[in-house]
C-alpha cells in the first residue's frame, strides 16, 4: 500500500469470482517507514521436508526487506496464510537494506530459473532485481536459506554512462532476463549481462514526436518481453541470449557451468583444455589426463608436460594416452594414432 502496508488477498478460482461481493483483503503488516510500496515477491519452500515456510521480499524508494517465516493456514483466521510468516516481526524489525538515492520510485524484478539448471531438486532459487537511485541491487534468493540473509551474492551495479555524454540521468524502468539487466532511458534502452555486468546492446528508442517511454514489463509465462510507452507498444525480441555464456563462466574459472553452455566441438575443447590445464596445475594429474584428452591442447604439449613430472606423472601419461586412442579411434584418425603409438 501507498503507507507500506502489506495485504493478504485470496482469490478463489471459480467462474463467479467477479460477481461475488465477498473479498478477502487483510493488512498482514505495516513497514516501520510507512513509506510506498514499489515491489512485492514471495516464494515458499520447505524446510527439512516437514514444516512449509515462505519468503517474502519487500520494496519501497530506498530499503529492500526480508521476511521470512512458516506457513499455516488456520481455519479460524478465514484462510489467512502469511498472518504467522509476519507475526514475529511485530516485535523485532525485519531486515533490511537501504541505498539512497535522488529517485522516489524503484522496482522489483524476479527471474527463476529452468529447473534443470538449479542445484538441488530441495532447493529453489530466484534472480532478483531492484531498480534504485544509484544502481541496480542485485543478487539471488536461494532457498531455504544457509544463513541469516535471505539474498545471496547481493552487489549494486552502476548504471552504464550515456554514449557521447558526460552526464548521466537514472533509468525509467529495467526487467531482467536469464542473462541480462534491460535498462530502459527516455531515449534509449540497453542491455548488461548480469554474469559480467558489461554493457552487450544499446539502441535509441524508435519515438514519435512527443512520445513518452513508460516502463518494462515481462510475460513470465510465455517468457516475453515488452517496451510500452504513452501511445506504442513494442515486444522486445530476444533470440540466442545464451550464445557467450559460456566464455564469460570459462573467464570465471565455472568450469562445469562453462561446458554446460557450449554449442559446439571447438568451444567444448577450449573449455575442456583450460579445465585440464587448471587441474594439472592443482595436482589432479588423472583427472586432468581426461579432460586433456578431450580437449584441443597439442598430444606433445600434454605428453611433455606429464613427462616432466617423471614417476608421478606416469599414471596421468597412460591415461591421457589410452583416452587419446580411443578419441582416434571413434574419429578415425590416423596421423594423431601413429604419434600416440610412437610415445
Amino acid at each position: 500500500g501507498r503507507n507500506g502496508t502489506i495485504y493478504e488477498a485470496v482469490l478463489d478460482a471459480q467462474d463467479d469470482l467477479f460477481k461475488s461481493q465477498d473479498r478477502y483483503l487483510q493488512p498482514v503488516f505495516t513497514l516501520p517507514e510507512k513509506q510506498p510500496i514499489t515491489g512485492i515477491t514471495f516464494e515458499g519452500f520447505s524446510q527439512d521436508n516437514r514444516t512449509r515456510r515462505g519468503a517474502v521480499i519487500v520494496t519501497t524508494a530506498t530499503r529492500i526487506y526480508q521476511f521470512s517465516g512458516p506457513l499455516e493456514r488456520k481455519n479460524e483466521d478465514g484462510g489467512r496464510l502469511f498472518e504467522s510468516l509476519f507475526e514475529p516481526y511485530r516485535t523485532s524489525a525485519p531486515k533490511f537494506v537501504e541505498i539512497p538515492g535522488p529517485l522516489q520510485y524503484s522496482e522489483l524484478h524476479s527471474f527463476t530459473p529452468p529447473p534443470s539448471l538449479t542445484s538441488s531438486s530441495t532447493s529453489t532459487s530466484q534472480q532478483l532485481a531492484w531498480l534504485t537511485g544509484s544502481g541496480i541491487y542485485h543478487g539471488m534468493l536461494t532457498l531455504p536459506p544457509s544463513s541469516d540473509t535471505l539474498i545471496d551474492s547481493a552487489s549494486l551495479l552502476p548504471y552504464p554512462l550515456p554514449p557521447h555524454g558526460s552526464g548521466s540521468e537514472p533509468p525509467i524502468s529495467i526487467c531482467l532476463t536469464e542473462f541480462h539487466f534491460v535498462i530502459l532511458y527516455r531515449d534509449r534502452i540497453c542491455a548488461v549481462s548480469s554474469l559480467d555486468e558489461t554493457l552487450v546492446w544499446e539502441e535509441a528508442l524508435p519515438l514519435k514526436p512527443n512520445e513518452k517511454p513508460v516502463a518494462l514489463t515481462a510475460d513470465k509465462a510465455r517468457k516475453t518481453y515488452w517496451l510500452y510507452t504513452d501511445s506504442s507498444l513494442f515486444e522486445l525480441v530476444i533470440k540466442d541470449e545464451d550464445r557467450d555464456v559460456w566464455n564469460i563462466y570459462l573467464r570465471k574459472e565455472s568450469y562445469d557451468l562453462a561446458l554446460r553452455y557450449t554449442k559446439t566441438p571447438p568451444q567444448r575443447a577450449m573449455v575442456n583444455s583450460a579445465l585440464a590445464e587448471h587441474q594439472f596445475n592443482q595436482g589432479n594429474y588423472l583427472t586432468a589426463a581426461q579432460n586433456y584428452a578431450q580437449s584441443a591442447t597439442p598430444f606433445e604439449e600434454v605428453a611433455l608436460s606429464f613427462s616432466d613430472l617423471g614417476e608421478k606423472g606416469r599414471d596421468g601419461m597412460r591415461l591421457f594416452l589410452i583416452a587419446r586412442l580411443e578419441r582416434c579411434a571413434k574419429t578415425a584418425s590416423i596421423t594423431p594414432k601413429d604419434n600416440i603409438e610412437t610415445w
